[in-house]
């Protein structure tokens, strides 16, 4: 008889809200999906825009490189889901974001 998945609450970061790790492994022990991405729209400011941009095309380089390694190197290809996950989360933001653009440069 299978027992159900564990469900053991945990402090996350700083304490202020509680997670769970009962979906952190399938039933023969394989790691859980990750979460589907966000679809609301945020707010980012051009310089915000352009630090994930940068971000985004040294991912894309960087999965390029591990494109190039063996095929049977076991942590390029845990590497490699990480940084496709990785794109797929900066490039759904900067299609979603809305970009504030300052005309001058802020007082503080």
């Amino acid at each position: 008889m299978e027992r159900p998945a564990q469900h053991t609450p945990t402090r996350a970061g700083n304490g202020d809200s509680i997670g769970t790790h009962a979906f952190t492994r399938g039933s023969e022990g394989a790691a859980a999906a990750p979460p589907p991405l966000r679809t609301e729209r945020g707010y980012m400011t051009a310089a915000g825009a352009d630090r994930l941009r940068q971000r985004l095309q040294e991912l894309i380089e960087r999965r390029a490189r591990l494109l190039d390694r063996d095929e049977a190197d076991l942590h390029s290809g845990a590497e490699l889901a990480t940084v496709e996950r990785e794109i797929a989360q900066a490039s759904g933001v900067l299609q979603r974001a809305i970009v504030i653009r300052h005309d001058a440069p802020p007082l503080d």
